[in-house]
């Protein structure tokens, strides 16, 4: 058997019945009214997962790079949300787009594990101390990525 509610009326079909009938239902009262409010989006300053590979990613960059020696570090490995850490953009999602940290003092290699932020699209670190190859990983993200490495001492 099938009931619709619809305005204090409810129509009820039974199976081969060739037209449903319509009943006069009261409609509840005091019944209560449940609202249910989404949960916003996150925005670009929401705390990233503990586990996101972003900032696992991000921690390997630092840690590869001398991060406690950097020009400017502003709140690399606080509990900041990612997106405020220097020269992070993240999206409302809390994922790393892109990493700006030129002419910041950053020395050694480029860590693999920068192939792991899903949605860089740009990495900018001209001006720095890098040595070595470009990780492979970079080449398998799935967007398009502005690399600018520009001149490295």
């Amino acid at each position: 058997m099938l009931a619709l509610i619809y305005a204090g009326a409810s129509i009820v079909a039974a199976c081969g019945q060739p037209e449903p009938t319509l009943t006069n239902t009261p409609a509840p009262t005091n019944t209560p009214t449940v609202i249910e409010t989404p949960t916003p989006e996150p925005t670009a300053t929401s705390t990233a997962r503990l586990d996101s590979p972003d900032k696992a990613a991000l921690v390997a960059l630092y840690n590869a790079t001398d991060g406690a020696n950097w020009t400017n570090n502003d709140n690399w490995l606080s509990d900041a949300p990612i997106g405020e850490w220097y020269g992070v953009t993240a999206d409302k999602r809390g994922y790393v787009t892109r990493l700006a940290l030129e002419e910041n003092g950053l020395t050694g290699e480029i860590p693999p594990e920068l192939g792991n932020l899903s949605e860089l699209i740009g990495l900018v670190l001209p001006q720095n101390r890098l040595s070595g190859q470009i990780p492979s990983e970079l080449g398998r993200l799935s967007n398009p990525i502005r690399l600018d490495l520009g001149e490295n001492q």
